[in-house]
């Protein structure tokens, strides 16, 4: 099983990022979720770790263009410009 990471080392060249918005709170302190003004580290703090990748060409992706795959006239219509 891949861990979801394994493949970005594999196929991109590099220092890449990974992180996220933030944690919830699962009791700490009597707080649960992510609530305003929460002191708890894991709810405040933003996780940020750097790793080094190796484009090994293992990953090829299907490249489409976005016009092509989309209904661009039905796109637009549902935002209101048509």
């Amino acid at each position: 099983m891949e861990d979801g990471v394994t493949p970005l080392r594999e196929n991109c060249e590099g220092r890449i990022a990974l992180t996220a918005d933030h944690g919830n709170a699962i009791g700490e302190w009597g707080y649960y979720g992510h609530p305003l003004g929460c002191p708890v580290s894991a709810v405040r703090e933003v996780p940020w770790k750097t790793i080094e990748g190796q484009d090994r060409g293992k990953l090829q992706p299907e490249t489409k263009s976005a016009v092509e795959s989309a209904n661009v006239e039905k796109q637009l219509s549902a935002l209101g410009y048509k």
